[in-house]
């Protein structure tokens, strides 16, 4: 799923091996786990080495959905087909060369395109009447079916005679129940549905006329019925129903082109395209989307992080062998300090993320209940795990609040939560998630957003930049030795049409921990470790 180079060197001496790798899905990309272990000796108090990767990325879509292309003919089968509306012997359209031809010759360059369903209703039929050329067995029940249920639809078209008016209300309402019932009869398949409206006359139901001869009663307003028709099916999902009409009286029947407006306005309202046959037979279906359409996702940011190290009291990185967000050397130095603010013989441990209980881990401990100016958690019994994967449980995720979610696009902020939640690893969609952001700066909110996240130091540091190379806030312009380097750059699209991204991670520090299980480290298996071992995560979010 992730084509990600393993390839892993340590600086300086020593040996390296990747003993596990994880990969799931998360709310916009794939997070891949990668646990390192070492077996050399101590250099330096606190960083032992540097891990070094390099290697290309093709980003995929999270989740493979179909994609489909549903075209939808309405088309006129009223009498003013053969007789013209009154004008003996002349008729609009008595050949079918307007209508079922064009729609013929549509099939004929579209046969063997995959991806495509089509969907037939006519109306006119018997004065008042709509009905499904395709359909489920019953001509008011229309569905969407293949090549071969469009060519008998077209077959039936020119079998049956034209008869009756023109009630679009009555065709409009079909089309309508063909598009809802299609998209409650398939949730997994995105389909873009193409309406293809065809008529030679003005709508007689509309404004209430309900016989042929009231039709020039008709306002052909904006706010006429039929454009307010079209509009409430388009609502259905908006970015994927297109309307477009064609009109095809003859210059002598309608010289003045009046009913043209009407039509004009219904695929303004339907987002599509009018066209008039006024001095043509042959109609050029538009704006049809065929096949599939690839979705070229595109990484907003990747991070590469060490889970065992942490930001230390004296301003530095150090060991955090339990990923509890506190350096091992600080949790003993917290039980001398704030002896008083503890309950009996309990005690933070460097080896169990969850000392003082299972609901918190000892980070949310420390900033709320042990530090005299915390305001106390609330007791919580786990309602769920870590589900968004982004190591914090539900009771967590419950106390980082006021989150202003300000993310790159708009559709990704509109999608974020306004609290932290535990369906989203990344509440405020700044591309870092949740556990990092509340373990690097400690604040309840968690408030570094792309709004804050570019605010500049005074030395010209981002906020961003702090997260990434993983600075320490106390010191935000002190760039260490071990801070974490990596480049990621656009490297071309693949056959597949994915981005791909040549990624190189010059440097993330790895450091001397001791060893944990599963159960103490809130039961999140990808943290569990033995001595010496160190858990390095690469993740990235794409939209």
């Amino acid at each position: 799923m992730v084509q990600l180079s393993q390839i892993f060197e340590l600086g300086g001496k020593g040996s390296f091996r990747v003993y596990k790798s994880f990969v799931y899905l998360a709310l916009f990309g794939l997070l891949g786990f990668y646990t390192a272990c070492s077996n050399y000796q101590l250099d330096v108090p606190r960083q032992v080495a540097s891990l070094k990767s390099s290697g290309e990325i093709c980003v995929r879509p999270p989740e493979d959905r179909v994609k489909m292309s549903k075209v939808l003919f309405v088309v006129d089968k009223s009498g003013s087909n053969v007789n013209g509306g009154g004008v003996a012997g002349e008729g609009n359209d008595p050949d079918d060369v307007r209508r079922a031809d064009n729609i013929q010759a549509f099939l004929d360059r579209n046969i063997g395109t995959p991806f495509q369903e089509y969907g037939y209703i006519a109306f006119g039929v018997d004065t008042n009447r709509a009905e499904a050329y395709i359909n489920d067995g019953d001509p008011g029940s229309p569905i969407f079916s293949d090549e071969a249920a469009l060519q008998a639809a077209i077959d039936q078209h020119r079998a049956e005679p034209d008869d009756g008016c023109t009630p679009y209300l009555t065709a409009l309402s079909l089309a309508e129940l063909a598009i809802e019932k299609d998209i409650e009869e398939n949730p997994d398949v995105d389909s873009t549905y193409n309406i293809f409206f065809m008529s030679d006359g003005f709508p007689n139901d509309a404004n209430g006329a309900q016989d042929c001869g009231s039709t020039t009663a008709v306002t052909n307003d904006v706010n006429d019925p039929y454009i307010r028709a079209v509009e409430d099916i388009v609502d259905i999902a908006p970015d994927r129903i297109f309307l477009s009409t064609a009109y095809y009286a003859t210059p002598d029947n309608d010289p003045g082109r009046a009913a043209a407006r009407g039509l004009r306005f219904m695929a303004e309202a339907g987002q599509g395209t009018f066209t008039d046959l006024l001095d043509s037979n042959v109609l050029e279906f538009r704006q049809i989307r065929t096949g599939e359409t690839p979705e070229a996702w595109m990484i907003k940011q990747m991070v590469a992080v060490n889970l065992n190290s942490a930001f230390c009291m004296d301003g530095t990185l150090g060991a955090d062998s339990d990923s509890d967000g506190l350096c091992d050397e600080d949790e003993s130095e917290i039980n001398q300090m704030f002896a008083a603010n503890f309950t009996g013989a309990e005690r933070f441990s460097p080896t169990n993320r969850n000392s003082l209980g299972d609901d918190y881990s000892d980070f949310f401990y420390y900033k709320f209940e042990i530090l005299p100016t915390g305001e106390g958690l609330l007791t919580c019994n786990i309602v769920e795990p870590d589900r968004d994967f982004d190591f914090l449980n539900t009771c967590e995720e419950n106390a980082l609040q006021d989150v202003q979610a300000n993310g790159p696009t708009p559709q990704w902020t509109s999608a974020m939560d306004t609290v932290a939640s535990s369906r989203n690893p990344d509440s405020d969609g700044d591309g870092f998630l949740d556990s990092l952001e509340y373990f690097q700066f400690g604040v309840k909110s968690v408030s570094v957003d792309y709004t804050s996240l570019f605010d500049r130091y005074s030395s010209g540091l981002t906020g961003e930049t702090l997260m990434a190379e993983r600075r320490h806030p106390m010191r935000p312009n002190y760039r260490a030795p071990d801070a974490t380097n990596m480049t990621v750059r656009f490297n071309g699209i693949n056959q597949q049409g994915q981005n791909c991204y040549a990624v190189k991670l010059d440097r993330v520090a790895i450091y001397d921990t001791q060893a944990v299980d599963v159960n103490s480290v809130s039961g999140i298996e990808e943290l569990a470790h033995d001595r010496g071992e160190n858990v390095i995560m690469l993740y990235y979010i794409a939209v």
